[in-house]
C-alpha cells in the first residue's frame, strides 16, 4: 500500500506515516509481524510511556500550596 493510502485509511498525514514507518525499521520492525504483535503491542514497541517520577512528599505538599493559591 502506498503512503497515500496508509495515511487515507489511517486519518494521519503523509509526514506522519513516513516518521512511524522509519521508527519501525530502526527499531528492526518488519513484516510478516507475530501474531502476539498486535496493535497495542506495536503502539506501545514504538511509542514507550515515560513512567511519571515520584516526587518527594515535601514537594507534593508545595506543588499542592501552590495550586491552591490565587495567582
Amino acid at each position: 500500500m502506498s503512503l497515500r493510502g496508509i495515511a487515507a485509511s489511517t486519518g494521519n498525514f503523509r509526514p506522519k506515516v513516513t516518521e512511524v514507518i522509519e521508527k519501525a525499521n530502526v527499531k528492526g520492525l518488519e513484516c510478516p509481524l507475530e501474531d502476539e504483535m498486535t496493535d497495542k503491542w506495536i503502539e506501545e514497541f514504538l511509542f514507550p510511556v515515560m513512567r511519571m517520577a515520584v516526587l518527594p512528599m515535601n514537594t507534593s505538599a508545595k506543588i499542592s500550596a501552590v495550586r491552591g493559591r490565587n495567582l
